[in-house]
């Protein structure tokens, strides 16, 4: 199975949804890919992902790498 999450930025909702179905499909054994895209990558997403993203991933044991 193959998983695309896909938004504008790709940069706060849609990466903590790649990261955290990861997780979890590794958690249940699933056998599939998990990725996400963004379709208009704008000035205002400073870096590759949000700080708020990789805090929250923090908080929950989640990788984000």
């Amino acid at each position: 199975m193959k998983l695309l999450f896909l938004c504008t930025g790709n940069y706060y909702r849609n990466r903590f949804a790649e990261y955290y179905v990861r997780h979890r499909a590794l958690q249940l054994g699933w056998d599939c890919s998990v990725a996400s895209r963004g379709l208009g990558l704008t000035r205002h997403n400073v870096g590759p992902v949000s700080r708020y993203t990789i805090a929250e991933c923090q908080r929950l044991g989640i990788s984000y790498q």
